[in-house]
Formats: C-alpha cells, structure tokens, sequence
C-alpha cells in the first residue's frame, strides 16, 4: 500500500512516468513483482501480527461476507469505514459502499479467498501470511504495525483472526483509496468504472500499474479470458477488472466493467472522463435486460404490423415502424419484466445503430409502482449504446411481474422518423424505503415493500387493498377513477392547457390512468379506451344514455342492448348519428332495443337495422306503433312476444273466456310487459364496464 499527502481534499499527484524514468521504472517492476503473485500458504513469519488457527469458510459463506462488507453491513464485524465523497469535485460525502463484484474480484485476486491456510474449507489452519506480511483474505499490509492508515483505524489482531473483519478492513482500505484518487467521471460511488483508480491504489498507485507501461503487452486481451495471457503481463486493476468479467469457477455473476481510455490516463493518472458503458453492482442485485425478442416483450396493439430489422439492435434484431397516421397503424410494444427483486431501478433504452431508427420524439411510459412517468428519448442519435429514459430518475418496481413499460408509435415527429422497439435494462439504484403504512410519504419510493403513497401517506397497494373507488391498475398498484383522478398523469398546473397525449380530443386528466379494457395501456395513451372496435375521438367524451360512463367508456352507449363493437360507427339511417348511439339505427321508427339483434327473415341482416324484418314486403315503418307488432323476429327480442316475454300473466287466461275479462287481461298484460321492458333498460349500463 502507498500512502500519500492529501491536496485539496484529493491525492497528491505523484510523476509516475518519462522518459528519464524508464529505466528506473523496469527496476521497479522487477522490484514490486511479488505484488502480481496471489499470497500462498504457508505462513511467514516476522510479521507484525502471528498467525491465529481458525476455521477456512468456504465460498459460499466467503461470498456472503463480500457482500456485507460491500454493503457496510458487517456492523461491528467490522471497522468503521470512512465517508467518500461524490461529484466532480466533490462537494459531499456519504457512507462508504462498494460495488459487490469489484470487492469479490480483488478479494480473489489478493488471495483466493483464503483466511487460514487449511487442507479444505471446513477445517482449521493458521493464517494466510505472504512474504510481505499481508495478512488474510484482503491481505492487509499497510497500518497492520499501527493500527491505522491515515484516519482509518483498524484491529491489526482482529485482522489475522477473523475473517469477515479482514474483508471489512479491505472494503475499508478501498474507500480510503477512494477519497485520494483522481476523479474518474462525475466521481459516483455506485459505478463500478468509477473505482478504477481506487482500485490500481489498493496495490500501489505508481506506475508500475499504469496500463501505458510498456513492460505489459500492448493489445493484450482481458486478463483470464479465453485469449488471456498470464498474470504478469497486467497491471494490477486489470487482473481485478479481468477477474470480474471472468469468474473463476463461476463464483459471481460476470460483470463485463469497461476500461479507461489508455491515452486519456496519460503518464500522470489525472482525472479522466467515464468510460462507457457505465455499470452498477449492487450486493444482492442484479441488473437486467428485456429485449424484443423475449417473451417478456410484445406487441399488445398492432401485433404483427411492425416492421423487423435483423441487424443493428442490442442483440441484432429490432422492431420498428413509422408514426401512427391514417396510412399507418397503430402500435403499441410493451415491456413487462419479471423484476428478481423490490427496489429503486434506473431504465435504459438501446438505440439500435440503424436509420431505422430516426424518430426525434419516442414517448416512453413507465408504469411503475406508485404511477405513471412519460419520457421522451432522442432515437436518431442511433448510436448502437444505452441511453437513459428519464435521466437523475429512479422508479419503484416490486418483485414478480406486475410493472410495465410502453412505446407506441404516437409520434410529434416526421413522419419519415421511424420508431424502433428494442432492448430495456433496469439498473439497479437501491432499496425502497422503509416508512409503515400511514407514515407520511412524498413518494412511493419511501415506503416499504409494495407499498404506495396515497394521499401523502404509504398505503397497501390496490391489489392487496382493494379500491373503494374507481379501479385497481394492476401496472401501478393505486386506485383510478373511471374519469381519471391521478396526479402521476397530466398537467398539474391548472394554468396549463390540458394535455391530450393521444390526439383523441379527450385530456388526459380526464381519461386517467386506468386501464378500463385490461389491455395494458391507459385510457390516456389508448386510442380505443373501452375495446370496442370505436375510437375514442370517434366515441367522445359525452354521455349519450346518461348513465354516468361516457361514451368512449361505455360498452352500449345508448343502452339499447346491443353492444356499441356491433353497431359500429356507421349510420344506417343517415340521420347524422353513429348506429351505436342511434337508439332507432335503421329510422324504422322501432326502437333498436325492441328490434334487437335477431334476424327473423334469415336474410343476413340483423333486425335492427333491417327495414323489412318479416321479408313480408311491407317496411317496418308501416307496423310502427301496431300493437298487433310482437311476433316480427326472434332472438333476443323473444323475450318480449305473445310466446314467451309476458308468459306472466299468459298462463292464467282461459281458452274462452268472456270479453270484458280479455279486454282487463290485455289491459294488464301490455302493463306488465312495459314495466319488465324499462326495468331491463334501467338494469343496464349503470356502471363502468371492464
């Protein structure tokens, strides 16, 4: 280890390199080789500290101490590590947590994750000491004759003896580094890039671990990799980032960490820009991808009216088409992950390097735990990389399948700017909160688990509640009224003209973010809210049977028993009304309600729309108002003939009976029938149908 002054709150630049030094830096390396060679057993002697017998763990157990060690979760298993700042330059500081696989790597790299030199995991051992005296799994060197380097503070004894506390003095070490080093990007602790220069420190910051060194092999590929050479030939970080992306036996999930540009870290190690791509590595977490061609992806309106490109996506293929117009049709991708684990997510978008994806406006809808958030991303950028959807955002998603991401084709671009459906990755950012239900919240994010924040207090979701209002929306867990009463959507600024996302004519404040025909889009970004075949722009917002659901919500909007997705929007009778609000369709001068959907003359055409129903000759419009009318068709209308709809009072008349009681008996017929004819009018459509 190297310690070294403190300038402005960072390190001290050493010259690591020149042309005068080359020489002096071979030397060093022949020098510092030891420092490339994993610490074997058996134990050396002379060191500040004797080796202590204990019991080697094996690695699932030493995995699981990385990862508390990672988190600063050992408590007092532990030292206290020192806060690290954050930013460029850094201008605040936080607990110290380091990405998980990074501290697994170095731990193997350092000594194969071996405390005590034993026969096999399970059984008991001295402790690990290399020649240099590093000691156990992190092999601590520096401060184990005092106890501390610089103002971290440590148990040198509890460093040989115990082995989660020699990993926590490691993480320790590391964030120590940390505050010294250079910045590397905008200095964010929880990207693994970002450690880059901490980590060439955790061996020795000086050159003889600077890539450029021309002792190491120019176009070497990654250290343990199938083309890798051995361990001397890479400065020390790169056998750490090598290690990362290839694990030995398999002992963590690969994470492929990209490496600084070699000409930006010079000679001198100076602050250099993030490479790209960036990556977290939270403990316990993993990153992931839901690609178009997964079946956790797929096309919920249009299915099969998008386009395919075979190259240039996250994994060759992609789906694309242009914006929606009267020419092309409506389309809507969604993803829907089976996310591993509750937390806060990041959302990256993969803009495939193609110019079939040249749209300047693709409006994403993230439909998390607690709402609903619209980003809008640049996609002719193409440049075959990730871009974030709503940068300095994270979401709330909960475990299992339940949240969703959307993209339709509704575009305020060209429309020669072709949208593109291709890869998502949710990045991890951190845990949700911890608040208690009716604890005061500002997000759902700070409430525990599935929990949502309602009406500024965390709440059980509606698919474990219920809604006493409205609708549950399975995508968000909260509670939505029929016309809409969120604030996660729309314009809260009631200065503002209304937004109107879909272009239906209805605001989307006032459509909400329910989802009335389950088809995983909300009424506010659907085109058809109800499923019924009509537009919404066609259907409107009026309410055409005053039954409290507007039109576009309504499955029979004239309440004449017959579902508005048969009627349809055309207009039999020419008299300017859509047959799906026209309560007399074919202007017989019969009610749609009484005709209904039968078709008594066999003649293909259902009676409410046919001007002849009986194929008698004679227009219904001659037998409009005849009593005498009742045995024109069948079918649903059945229920109302001589034959079977007034059967309530039928079976009580006498073959003969007197004339004054006919004449009261059809007196009460006709009265019963009426009222049995409102009451099934007045039953239906008096609530929102789903």
């Amino acid at each position: 280890m190297v310690g070294l002054a403190l300038r402005g709150g960072r390190q001290a630049r050493l010259s690591l390199a020149g042309p005068a030094s080359l020489l002096a830096c071979a030397c060093l390396f022949l020098l510092f080789s030891w420092s490339e060679a994993r610490a074997g057993c058996p134990s050396t002697a002379g060191c500040p500290e004797a080796a202590v017998s204990g019991v080697e763990l094996c690695d699932a157990d030493m995995a699981a101490l990385f990862e508390s060690a990672a988190a600063g979760e050992l408590g007092s298993s532990a030292p206290a590590y020192p806060e690290i700042g954050v930013g460029n330059p850094s201008t605040s500081t936080v607990p110290a947590t380091i990405p998980c696989t990074l501290l697994k790597s170095i731990g193997w790299t350092e000594s194969a994750w071996t405390q005590f030199c034993a026969s096999s995991c399970g059984q008991s051992g001295a402790t690990i000491i290399s020649f240099d005296c590093g000691f156990g799994v992190t092999q601590i060197t520096s401060g184990m004759s005092t106890g501390s380097m610089g103002s971290f503070l440590f148990d040198p004894a509890r460093v040989a003896s115990e082995t989660d506390y020699n990993i926590g003095t490691g993480a320790g070490i590391l964030a120590a580094k940390w505050r010294v080093v250079p910045y590397i990007g905008d200095n964010q602790p929880d990207i693994v890039e970002h450690w880059y220069y901490a980590t060439w420190a955790y061996n020795g910051f000086a050159y003889v671990n600077n890539p450029n060194n021309p002792l190491y092999p120019a176009g070497r590929a990654p250290y343990n990799g199938p083309s890798g050479l051995a361990r001397g030939n890479y400065p020390y970080q790169e056998i750490v980032w090598g290690l990362m992306h290839n694990p030995p036996s398999a002992l963590w999930e690969p994470l492929e960490a990209s490496y600084p540009d070699a000409l930006a870290v010079g000679s001198d190690a100076d602050d250099i820009p993030a490479p790209s791509p960036e990556h977290t590595d939270p403990c316990g977490a993993v990153d992931f991808v839901v690609d178009d061609q997964d079946l956790e992806f797929g096309f919920i309106q249009g299915d099969g009216m998008a386009e395919q490109a075979l190259t240039g996506g996250w994994d060759g293929a992609f789906y694309f088409q242009d914006p929606y117009s009267g020419d092309v049709p409506y389309v809507i991708g969604r993803w829907w992950p089976d996310v591993p684990s509750t937390g806060l997510y990041a959302l990256d978008h993969w803009v495939p390097s193609s110019s079939d994806a040249a749209s300047t406006n693709s409006s994403f809808d993230i439909a998390f735990q607690g709402g609903h958030f619209m980003a809008t991303v640049n996609q002719s950028v193409s440049t075959g990389d990730w871009v974030e959807l709503a940068a300095g955002y994270s979401f709330k998603f909960v475990e299992g399948q339940v949240g969703q991401v959307t993209l339709s084709n509704l575009s305020q671009g060209d429309p020669d700017e072709p949208l593109a459906w291709d890869a998502l990755r949710w990045r991890w950012v951190g845990d949700v909160g911890t608040l208690a239900e009716g604890d005061l919240c500002s997000s759902s994010a700070v409430c525990d688990g599935s929990m949502v924040c309602v009406d500024g207090a965390c709440a059980e979701a509606c698919s474990t509640a219920g809604c006493t209002e409205g609708l549950c929306e399975a995508a968000t867990g909260i509670c939505v009224g029929s016309s809409g009463d969120d604030d996660d959507v729309g314009d809260d600024d009631d200065t503002a003209p209304p937004t109107d996302t879909d272009q239906d004519g209805i605001p989307d404040n006032e459509e909400g973010p329910g989802d009335a025909d389950g088809d995983g889009v909300p009424n506010w970004w659907d085109l058809d809210s109800d499923g019924d075949g009509l537009s919404d722009a066609v259907e409107g917002s009026g309410d055409t049977d005053g039954d409290g659901v507007p039109d576009y919500l309504d499955e029979d909007s004239d309440d004449d028993g017959i579902p508005d997705q048969e009627e349809g929007d055309h207009d039999s009778d020419g008299d300017g009304l859509m047959n799906s609000v026209d309560e007399d369709s074919d202007g017989d001068g019969i009610p749609d309600a009484d005709e209904g959907t039968g078709d008594s003359d066999g003649d293909g055409i259902p009676d409410y729309l046919d001007d002849d129903t009986e194929g008698d000759g004679d227009d219904d419009s001659d037998n409009a108002g005849d009593q005498n009318w009742g045995g024109e068709g069948s079918g649903s209308r059945s229920e109302f003939d001589g034959a079977a709809g007034c059967a309530c009072f039928q079976a009580g008349i006498p073959a003969r009976s007197p004339r004054v009681l006919w004449g009261v008996t059809l007196l009460l017929l006709a009265c019963c029938c009426t009222a049995r004819r409102r009451g099934r009018r007045g039953a239906r459509g008096r609530g929102l149908r789903t």
